[in-house]
This record gives C-alpha cells, sequence and structure tokens, in this order.
C-alpha cells in the first residue's frame, strides 16, 4: 500500500484537482467543495487497496514520479516538488499536463485523475457534503437471508462463478439431479447494503473496486464482482441478439445449434424467468431526450427489454441506481431468479471463494485449489470434483486455465470490449439522470454501418463519481462548473461493436492484465456514433454538446446544420490516442471462443473445452465475436444450452 511520502503526493495531487471555488464565500456546497471536504484521499486509498499488487506499484511509482523536482522544474521552471507548491501553482501544473501531447505524461495524469474524481465524488462524504442538496439521495434496501454456505471438501458438479453464465448451468444442473457447488470470489451484497453510494458500491461489487484499466491505462473496464456477478450491477437491458449476428456464429463460426430453434427456446425460457418485458416503464428525462431526437431526425428508436418486476411508475422513477445494485430487489439479476432455483434444488453457494488454479489428472479434471477470504485471512482449501463449469468471465476465465497450465493457442485472445464513450448534452429543463429507469430506449439506427459491424446508442447513468470521472478536465474550475450542471444534463453513449480485438494475460505475479488497443476502423466508427449522438441531442433540444475530449470541445445549439457539417470533418483531426478522451467497457467478450475449428476455438459448439475432460465453459468468454448488444440475456441462453451437453 501506500507509505507516508505516497500520501503526501496524493494529497497534493488530490487538493491541485479539487480546489474549491476561489471565493471562500461561495455558498454552492458542491462549487465550494475541496478534496478535503469530499473525504478524497481516504477514499482513494480505499479504492487504491482493491487494486492488483502490480497496478498498485504502478500507481505509486507515478506518485513519486510526480514528485520529482525534475517534473516541476520541466513544467513550471521551478524545481520545486510538486508535493510542496501552492495549490495554485499545483493546478497550474496539472493543468498543463491533462492536454501534453508527451504521451507517458498524460496517460500518467489520466490515470490518476480518473480514480481521484471517481473515488472523491463517488465518496460517503460527497453524499453527505454535496449530492444530497441536488436531490441524489440514499436508497434503503430490505435485509435479505443469506446465500452462502461452507466449501465442501468435495462435489460432483463446480461451478466456478455466480453470474449470468454460472448462475443458469449451475440451477439447470440442480434440477436435473446433480450435486452442484458455486464458487464466487466476490462477496454476496444484502439490498439493505445498497445505499446508491458509487464508493460503496465499486468497493464491494465491482471488479478491483471499479478501477481497473487496460494495461495502457486507455480504457476503464467495469465488470460485476459480487454473487449474481454482472447481473447484480447492470442496467436491467436485455438484448437478443441481432438475427443476423446469430446466423453468423452458426456458418461462419461452426455453431451449428445457433442456426436451428435451441437458441430461441432457450432465450424464452430465460426471458419468462427473469420476467423480460414484464414492467411497462416511463422514460426518464434522459432517455426522453433521445427518444424526442430521434423521432425528430426519423431514426430508429425503440423501447429497451429490461428484466425488472414491478420497477415502473412511482416505483421506478424513486430509485434509478439499478448500476449500484438494485436496494428493493426488482430487478430480476442471478441472485433473484437462478440462484434462488439453486438453493431451492440443494445446491450451495460459497461467496469470498477465488479459484487459483484447477487441478487435472491424466486429461481429466479433479479439482481446484480455493482461496476462501474469512476475517482472520486467506485459507488456501481444496476441492474435488467430478466436472468443473468454469464461469468466471471473459476477464477470469482465461486467467484461471493461464494459471492452471491448461492450454491452447487461443485462451485469452480475442477479446472483445463493445468500446463506449459518452456525449453529453445540457438542456435548460432539469435531468436528473439518476432518477427513473436507467435504459428505456435506445437507437440501432447505426449498428449496421459496415455490413454487420457499427454502433448503437444507449443512455447510461448519471451517477456523480461517474460523471465527474468522464468529464474533460483541464482546468479545475471548468470542470466544477460542468459538473456543477449534472442535474441539467443528459449522457448518451456510443456503443461500438468492435471489430479489434485484445488480450487477457497474466502480470508479473500471475494477476489479471488486459491489452487492448481500438483499431483505425472501430475508431472512425465510434466517431461517427459521436456526431450522431451530438445531433440527437440537438434535436431534443439541448444547448450545447460536451465532447469526450481532454481538450473539452463543445458545439453550441446556435448554428443549424452547418455546425454538424463541420463537426463531422473537423472531429477526426482532434487526436484520439489514449488519455485524450474517456473510454470504458462494461462488457467484456470472447477469450475462450466457442466454435467448430479445434483450432481457432478453445471450447467446442456444446461447451467442452477442447483436450480436458470434464472441463466446460459458460460465460461471455465464449462468444466468437462482439455481440453488438449488451451480452447478459444471450450469455444466459447459451448456458441453458451448454448445461443440456454437461455429462
Amino acid at each position: 500500500m501506500l507509505d507516508d511520502r505516497h500520501r503526501v503526493v496524493l494529497r497534493a495531487f488530490c487538493d491541485a484537482l479539487i480546489p474549491g471555488h476561489e471565493d471562500g464565500k461561495q455558498r454552492d456546497s458542491l462549487l465550494s467543495a475541496t478534496s478535503d471536504t469530499l473525504g478524497a484521499v481516504e477514499s482513494v486509498e480505499k479504492g487504491l487497496a482493491r487494486l492488483s499488487p502490480w497496478s498498485r506499484r504502478i500507481i505509486a511509482r507515478i506518485l513519486l514520479a510526480l514528485d520529482s523536482r525534475l517534473v516541476s522544474l520541466f513544467w513550471i521552471g521551478t524545481p520545486v516538488r510538486f508535493s510542496r507548491l501552492p495549490v495554485s501553482r499545483a493546478t497550474r501544473l496539472l493543468e498543463s499536463m491533462s492536454t501534453s501531447r508527451i504521451k507517458i505524461v498524460r496517460r500518467a495524469f489520466d490515470v490518476l485523475k480518473r480514480v481521484v474524481l471517481l473515488q472523491a465524488y463517488g465518496s460517503a462524504a460527497a453524499q453527505r457534503a454535496v449530492w444530497s442538496d441536488r436531490t441524489y439521495r440514499l436508497v434503503r434496501g430490505d435485509r435479505t437471508a443469506p446465500m452462502g454456505n461452507t466449501l465442501p471438501d468435495r462435489c460432483e458438479t463446480l461451478v466456478i462463478g455466480s453470474g449470468a453464465g454460472g448462475a443458469v448451468v449451475a440451477a439447470r444442473l440442480a434440477e436435473m439431479g446433480r450435486e452442484v457447488v458455486v464458487l464466487e470470489k466476490g462477496p454476496e451484497v444484502s439490498p439493505s447494503a445498497m445505499d446508491g453510494i458509487e464508493a460503496h458500491a465499486m468497493g464491494e461489487m465491482f471488479e478491483q473496486g471499479g478501477l481497473l484499466t487496460t494495461a495502457d491505462g486507455g480504457m476503464s473496464l467495469f465488470a460485476g464482482s459480487c454473487l449474481g456477478g454482472g447481473t447484480t450491477v447492470n442496467w436491467s437491458a436485455s438484448f437478443r441478439i441481432p438475427e443476423a449476428t446469430r446466423l453468423r456464429w452458426a456458418r461462419f463460426h461452426g455453431i451449428d445449434w445457433m442456426g436451428g430453434g435451441a437458441l430461441s427456446d432457450a432465450y424464452r425460457m430465460i426471458e419468462t424467468r427473469t420476467s423480460v418485458g414484464v414492467d411497462v416503464v416511463e422514460d426518464n428525462a434522459q432517455n426522453a431526450a433521445l427518444r424526442r431526437g430521434c423521432e425528430a431526425l426519423g431514426l430508429a428508436v425503440d423501447a429497451v427489454p429490461r428484466n425488472t418486476r414491478g420497477c415502473q411508475g412511482s416505483a421506478a422513477r424513486a430509485c434509478g441506481r439499478c448500476g449500484l445494485g438494485c436496494a428493493h430487489g426488482r430487478k430480476q439479476g442471478m441472485a433473484a431468479t437462478f440462484l434462488c432455483d439453486l438453493k431451492e434444488r440443494g445446491g450451495r453457494i460459497v461467496t469470498g471463494a477465488q479459484v487459483s488454479r484447477i487441478e487435472t489428472d491424466r486429461g481429466r479434471v479433479v479439482g481446484a485449489e480455493v482461496h476462501i477470504s474469512g476475517p482472520d485471512g486467506i485459507e488456501i482449501r481444496q476441492i474435488r470434483a467430478d466436472c468443473i463449469v468454469l464461469a468466471a468471465g471473459a476477464l477470469h476465465t482465461p486467467v484461471i486455465l493461464l494459471r492452471s497450465g491448461i492450454s491452447h493457442d487461443q485462451v485469452g485472445r480475442n477479446l472483445s470490449l463493445h468500446p463506449t464513450v459518452g456525449v453529453a448534452g445540457r438542456y435548460s429543463d432539469l435531468i436528473r439522470g439518476w432518477e427513473g429507469p436507467i435504459m428505456s430506449a435506445h437507437s440501432d439506427a447505426f449498428a449496421a454501418m459496415d455490413g454487420p459491424w457499427g454502433v448503437r446508442i444507449e443512455t447510461p447513468p448519471i451517477y456523480p463519481g461517474l460523471l465527474a470521472s468522464a468529464l474533460p478536465w483541464n482546468q479545475s474550475r471548468v470542470h466544477r462548473d460542468d459538473l456543477g450542471l449534472i442535474d441539467r444534463t443528459a449522457a448518451f453513449i456510443v456503443l461500438t461493436r468492435d471489430r479489434s480485438t485484445g488480450r487477457v494475460g497474466l502480470d508479473p505475479e500471475g494477476n489479471l492484465r488486459v491489452r487492448y488497443r481500438i483499431s483505425d476502423p472501430d475508431l472512425a466508427a465510434m466517431l461517427t456514433g459521436v456526431i450522431e449522438a451530438a445531433r440527437i441531442h440537438l434535436a431534443a433540444g439541448a444547448e450545447s454538446v460536451l465532447f469526450p475530449h481532454s481538450d473539452r470541445k463543445i458545439l453550441d445549439a446556435h448554428g443549424g446544420d452547418d455546425r454538424i457539417v463541420d463537426l463531422a470533418r473537423e472531429i477526426f483531426t482532434w487526436g484520439w490516442s489514449p488519455g485524450l478522451y474517456p473510454l470504458f467497457s462494461a462488457h467484456q467478450m470472447g477469450t475462450c471462443r466457442m466454435g467448430g475449428d479445434a483450432r481457432a476455438y478453445p471450447v467446442d459448439p456444446e461447451g467442452r473445452f477442447r483436450g480436458v475432460k470434464g472441463l466446460y465453459v459458460s460465460d461471455a468468454s465464449l462468444f466468437p465475436e462482439a455481440s453488438g448488444v449488451n451480452p447478459a440475456l444471450t450469455v444466459q441462453a447459451v448456458a441453458y444450452v451448454v448445461a443440456g451437453q454437461v455429462e
């Protein structure tokens, strides 16, 4: 962890990034807030504790490098350590670094900036000091009976992961009469603990506290890490993959059953169990803006199928925190559905149980090594199993295989991420994007710009920490003023179906490392989507549009179509290398692909891992390429089919 010297630099960085208003008489709680008011240093330290040891060391090195006298000499002409600069001069130094064309400087600043802003503005202290004044208030859930059990010494079928893939396959196998144990490395979080505070939710329910990035720091990766996996913290969207994608996967990748009725049958069963389409919801102001803008332009816009029950009318309007866990039990994720089914059928669930490696003997699985988190530290245990279903997600399934020495040349490769950026519109009316259903409208008008490749335009939640970390920061005052307009800001996201692929591997200490760079064709598609999102904002009545770029590019509503023409010409010249814009992914797919060719696909079309008897895979790592839509429903449907093949 950080020592005293690191903390001194971190405190100076937080103070310079969030200095508070120059006028000490400023009455607005947000505009007057300082890093101390927000509890920034303490919140950041808690967040960093959840990163891998290797990532923490990188952060520590950045802090020490920032405090070098050479850095201050180069940037402001004075050989004084950053930690000893007056706040005003330290802020000016960071403002210079924020748009530096020296890549290593810009990336280092961007990594620290995102961590600090997310943790500071998403903290419990910020909730008390700032956000309650803007109606961003706590939510209260009900306490539920815990599901967790102790780890047995052996079982018939071991399922690693409790998310969309693991929960469905476990419940169906238990229904078939098999003895099933599910291991989940994250905790079980009761609805009573889901209070709507980002730092709490990120720390408890997201991979590495919501701070995981690609190795170059260019993309934030959000993945669930708790009981129910991503279905506990996703935005309730439950899309089937497009028909053209289904047929492509059958014909091009050799998954023949996708060409018939098996996938459709599985979809129907999953949709029924998880209440997809049961609630008819009213758009909140942000979704209404997307719908209004699309309709004004003659673009396709449709309702989002959602897996909720009882989340409509006043109940839906009063919440909006689906992405931080559903405190009211209305979202029908795995913890509310298939894991309950598993328990009713005699299955066991063990939380805080991280699988280090899978054990094999003469080409067959025999068990796993498990690290159990407890009040007294980590206990290393062994569990024997006749069959193992690996459902740890596209990030951790390949990590477990690589640690286990279970080899196939394609394990960890072909990572798809649906690279996503946000485009903010400023409106005269109140938006309050944290109230009401997160996603109820979407547009696929640009989903097939180049054959099956393109972008979709959706709406994200507007949470303070996420918005603060995504907004351009090149001047502290301007960033603070931009954030002050949070209740009149609507955001559309441009979700790119990527052809570019990355790779999941191990860092020097054997932990997760993700490498990914967006390709030029995918970047071009994404920027086209950014232009169209801006057009939709303006058609919906936005007064201005703020683009996802460190130079803080703005398009004013005045000027009509000529401004869009100019934008289409200029946007590609702004510079879009890592660190110049906030890129994120909430969908990780494809690192252990299913398909017909044994050389190209580690897993056969029925979910069996090739070359190891008794080993199956059931998660988004099976996807042969990016799905192009939110993947949770398809992961569940594929898991239902795979369960029928487990021997």
